[in-house]
């Protein structure tokens, strides 16, 4: 199954819920498998291999849709974490001089303190975050 990604952003206060909602979400495709694999269990028994392996498949693709949800949160929480602990200037960037030589020396670092953790953050989401680290530096 091809996976797209999806990008919006909330205000700072309700970051944490959002991540909540997303980790929550990932127990629907957790949650009652004994059940199916019970019925795995029971197909094989009585000779249905097709069966089984159609019980096992499904277990596999919720197992893999909760995997890309945790996988995705890892990547928020952990993006977030780093652009809280990174050393922030106490005067924001403005937009006009977005490409400027201060605002592509923070992305950059913010670009190899992401990859060092092999965190997977497009550019987009880490100038958001500048952005926003930068916003809340500024009041």
């Amino acid at each position: 199954m091809q996976r797209l990604t999806i990008a919006y952003t909330v205000p700072e206060g309700e970051y944490k819920e959002e991540l909540c909602k997303l980790l929550r979400s990932s127990v629907e495709y957790v949650g009652g498998h004994s059940g199916v694999i019970q019925e795995a269990v029971s197909l094989l028994e009585n000779d249905n291999y097709e069966g089984c392996l159609n019980s096992i498949s499904k277990i596999r693709d919720n197992l893999a849709s909760s995997d890309h949800r945790l996988h995705d949160a890892m990547n928020l929480i952990s993006g977030y974490v780093q652009v809280k602990r990174a050393p922030v200037t106490t005067q924001a960037v403005p937009e006009e001089i977005e490409g400027g030589s201060e605002f592509k020396e923070k992305f950059s670092k913010l670009k190899e303190s992401v990859d060092s953790i092999g965190l997977q953050l497009s550019d987009a989401e880490m100038k958001e975050m500048l952005e926003q680290v930068d916003n809340d530096t500024a009041s």
